[in-house]
């Protein structure tokens, strides 16, 4: 089958009875066959497998700052992320892939190119400064001392300005999409918000800075926000991969070779998996799920903490909780 650019919903819909039935569907996009897995027992057998059978296809890469103010719209690294994101959300590029038209391609590597180089700069003026003694312990900081390592081996520019961008995607275009459907379940949801508000005021009180332990009490808040993950993923589907091996399933062999990817949206929406998936009820958190059925910080040994303070902070420098707090008229 051929993918139309259309949204995530509509597409699962659209394919519901392979997804359900067959857990995996093969589909032609942007000029490669790739097979998105809907299954939760393959999504365990890829996330768990210590001797990964895949290696990544496509790259990440997205802004950093240096402390500038990203708030403005004409900051060096704005503009460089934002030119660079228009390559990859044109809807042009849903129908035919960018690398059949050089003159395209050209100018979107010059775009990549152009942002590369501004965290590759990033990452030499950060080991200046470690050199000359200053120290403001950031993130970039502590995988530079990192690869100081004896014990560890030491990563290439390159690798710190992979781990640099993926590091800032988690809390930029993912914070943005949570946020934004969080806020309108809640609006369209009114006894959740309700419940949801008076849970925040009789924890946190008048306190604006809420405590590790305020954090963990939130138990219908993370709910909420588990709920939202499940509905609308940030990250719909995984990046693609290219399985290094045979991978044998039920009664389909995907050979060596094919590209794969693990379409979350599937796999949290699915009836198999979930009673009434469609309707937004976060009380199906009151335990834990461990049969990966709900992947939104994904699995295995490279898992996002899911305990409420990390959802939290992992998911906006602000806090959730104050949406809720009191305000003056």
């Amino acid at each position: 089958m051929i993918r139309k650019p259309e949204g995530n919903d509509k597409f699962y819909l659209r394919f519901k009875k392979y997804f359900e039935r067959d857990g995996v569907v093969k589909l032609y996009f942007k000029g490669k066959w790739v097979c998105l897995i809907s299954d939760p027992t393959i999504a365990k057998d890829l996330c768990l497998r210590t001797g990964s059978i895949t290696e990544r296809h496509f790259g990440v890469n997205v802004v950093h700052s240096n402390g500038d103010n990203l708030e403005d719209p004409h900051n060096v690294y704005v503009t460089a992320y934002n030119e660079a994101h228009k390559v990859f959300r044109n809807p042009f590029f849903s129908l035919i892939s960018i690398e059949r038209i050089p003159i395209l391609r050209q100018l979107a590597f010059r775009k990549i190119d152009r942002l590369n180089n501004l965290l590759e700069d990033i990452i030499k003026e950060k080991r200046k400064s470690l050199a000359a003694g200053q120290s403001n312990g950031d993130l970039l900081e502590l995988m530079l001392k990192a690869c100081e390592d004896s014990d560890n081996p030491t990563l290439s520019d390159i690798e710190l300005r992979h781990n640099l961008a993926i590091f800032m995607v988690a809390g930029h275009d993912t914070t943005a999409t949570a946020l934004s459907t969080l806020l309108y379940l809640l609006a369209v949801h009114k006894d959740v918000q309700r419940k949801a508000r008076e849970e925040v005021l009789k924890i946190l009180d008048d306190n604006l800075t809420p405590s590790a332990e305020q954090h963990a009490s939130l138990k219908y808040l993370n709910m909420v926000i588990r709920e939202n993950l499940r509905l609308y993923p940030p990250v719909p589907t995984l990046p693609l991969r290219v399985l290094t091996e045979d991978l044998k399933y039920k009664n389909f062999l995907l050979p060596a070779g094919t590209f794969i990817g693990l379409f979350l949206y599937g796999i949290q929406n699915s009836s198999k998996l979930w009673e009434n998936p469609e309707k937004f009820l976060p009380e199906r958190f009151e335990n834990e799920h461990e049969n990966y059925s709900w992947l939104a910080f994904g699995g295995g040994s490279r898992i996002v903490h899911k305990d409420g303070l990390k959802i939290r902070r992992g998911m906006s420098p602000y806090h959730i909780e104050l949406i809720f707090k009191r305000r003056n008229e």
